[in-house]
């Protein structure tokens, strides 16, 4: 498995992963801070409405499609 990490760069079956706190993520769509963020099927953040869908945390800054944002975890699940 190749994971790609925020400088582009892979290594095959190695990644990073936070559990708490702000997190650097790429957009898989455009993101509005303070959107609900939750991840696309290629693990990027995109944003969530959906009822009942799970989230990872929100997003501290707007950002476009394939732009870095900051991410605080604070996994939920929207109500529905």
């Amino acid at each position: 498995t190749l994971v790609e990490g925020m400088d582009g760069s892979t290594t095959a079956g190695v990644g990073t992963v936070a559990v708490s706190g702000i997190v650097k993520i790429k957009a898989g769509a455009n993101v509005s801070a303070g959107d609900k963020v939750t991840s696309d099927s290629a693990g990027k953040g995109i944003t969530t409405t959906t009822d009942t869908d799970h989230f990872g945390g929100f997003a501290l800054e707007a950002a476009v499609t394939g732009d870095e944002f900051k991410m605080l975890i604070a996994p939920g699940m929207v109500a529905g």
